[in-house]
């Protein structure tokens, strides 16, 4: 039986999503109490990884795994300093937004449309001014 490109693209594309769980879930196996843990900078971080491949403390696999955590913290990282944090006001405001399109009063685009002319409103005011 022949087997489809695309077959074989989604077989490959679930292993390294599999892999990469594994990695999430077992990473901590391969990560100990040692000179790595403080470091945050990833191009400090596979210098080091290198040189500990090199001498032998650890595989290359153990490398990887160690470089992948430290990639994926970066980025959750990141996202959550570029996430603004919302007022009150503006946390009502989603909910009421989503109830709304539950009861089918609004579609999806027309609150998305409201939510972003809110905030809009709300990065051009001056602070201590109302926000609405």
């Amino acid at each position: 039986m022949k087997v489809k490109k695309r077959t074989r693209v989604l077989v490959a594309v679930l292993m390294v999503a599999v892999a990469a769980l594994v990695a999430g879930v077992f990473g901590g196996l391969f990560s100990g109490g040692d000179s790595l843990d403080g470091i945050t900078d990833i191009d400090t971080l596979r210098v080091k990884l290198k040189e500990k491949v090199s001498s032998g403390e650890l595989t290359e696999m153990q490398a990887r795994f160690r470089l992948a955590e430290a990639m994926a913290a970066a980025r959750v990282q990141a996202r959550q300093r570029q996430r603004p944090e919302l007022t009150a006001e503006q946390r009502r405001m989603g909910a009421e937004l989503r109830a709304q399109v539950e009861r089918g009063e609004l579609t999806r685009e027309e609150a998305r449309e409201k939510w972003n002319e809110a905030m809009k409103k709300a990065e051009t005011a001056q602070p201590g001014e109302e926000r609405r």
